[in-house]
């Protein structure tokens, strides 16, 4: 483990949550039901193959997969190695992706091959700078980690990375020309996720439904989850009707929407068959929501809206509570909320001058 000054690393928090909770379920839905046991137990494995493999700290991970908990645990062992994970976007293109890989100087890439093996096995043939592919299945393009890890045995997992170390480098949306890299270290990682557990308002007992990409924002309440002994559950793809069919049937308690997928929840017959007593958050982002849809959403869902604001490069930045989504308030609705605990926000102008309020 690393020494007391030298600050927390992904492994560290996620590791010892999986120590911590034992038996209770840390992932079901798409992909299979993990324990937290298994899941530790997953993540040695994995590790003992990517040593095996020849993968080194200080290297690049780029991850093409699906919702599951799989692909999820592969990047937190290669993370604890010491190695930093760039996600994919699943619906990137090919020359998006090219490009991405290219401009990280990924060393490996690991593909989900149930679901992008095509994709995969293009990559591997376009980016000549690859020192190898992983895969979870068999393929004929790169190493098939889960027969790997199936004969690995039991195997410790353990914590390599350096808190100096990049933990995870996501690309930014590319508003302004090509995405561009944004790189957190291990501190940066774990002061995002205390800035979730401290703002945002998670359930007692959380189970997130996790249908948004893991790859982005998706993806960045699994380690709090983790660290409250929650349960995630995946789902491969956003369907609205299976989507209400899900959080009646596994008592789903908390997860996060773009709001093109809450209209679609709203205008879906469904809607009012369904028993969503369940659900006591509702994350959403990424984009403006519609003022007049919220207060639709708040009247046939339920007071349970929060809104979350952030970027690739700080996150996250704001959060508007379930509180301020008050319906005789309704100019709350077009603010993104209060500054999260560790941010500090400033209107500045072009040349960085601080400005007065308003």
């Amino acid at each position: 483990m690393n020494g007391p000054y030298d600050g927390l690393t992904v492994g560290d928090i996620l590791i010892r949550a999986f120590r911590r909770h034992g038996d209770r379920v840390a992932f079901e839905g798409y992909g299979g039901t993990y324990t937290y046991r298994a899941s530790l137990d997953l993540i040695g494995r994995y590790q003992a193959v990517f040593k095996q493999l020849g993968m080194r700290r200080g290297e690049h991970i780029a991850m093409l997969n699906a919702n599951r908990a799989e692909a999820y645990l592969a990047g937190i062992a290669a993370q604890a190695l010491g190695l930093c994970t760039t996600p994919l976007h699943t619906l990137g293109s090919l020359a998006d992706h090219q490009f991405i890989l290219e401009d990280s100087e990924t060393d490996w890439l690991l593909v989900d091959v149930e679901n992008y093996a095509d994709r995969g096995r293009e990559l591997v043939e376009k980016v000549g700078r690859l020192r190898g592919a992983l895969t979870l299945g068999p393929a004929d393009f790169g190493h098939d980690i889960r027969a790997g890890a199936a004969t690995a045995g039991a195997v410790s997992a353990v914590v390599e990375a350096e808190a100096s170390d990049g933990a995870w480098l996501s690309y930014t949306g590319g508003t302004t020309g090509q995405p561009k890299g944004a790189i957190r270290s291990h501190p940066a990682f774990v002061a995002m996720v205390t800035a979730i557990l401290a703002d945002f308002e998670f359930p007692d007992f959380t189970n997130y439904l996790a249908v948004a990409p893991i790859s982005h924002v998706g993806g960045t309440k699994l380690p709090a989850v983790l660290h409250l002994g929650g349960t995630v559950t995946f789902m491969n793809g956003f369907d609205p009707g299976k989507v209400l069919t899900t959080i009646e049937q596994e008592r789903i308690s908390m997860t996060l929407l773009v709001p093109t997928m809450i209209y679609m929840l709203l205008d879906h017959p469904d809607l009012a068959r369904r028993d969503l007593s369940s659900l006591e958050y509702l994350l959403y982002g990424a984009s403006p929501m519609s003022p007049t849809r919220l207060v639709e959403g708040i009247e046939r869902i339920g007071p349970v809206f929060g809104q979350l604001y952030g970027q690739t490069e700080g996150y996250p930045v704001s959060v508007l509570r379930k509180a301020d989504h008050d319906t005789a308030r309704p100019e709350l609705f077009t603010s993104c909320g209060h500054p999260n605990a560790p941010f500090q926000v400033k209107p500045m102008d072009d040349e960085l001058n601080e400005q007065p309020e308003g």
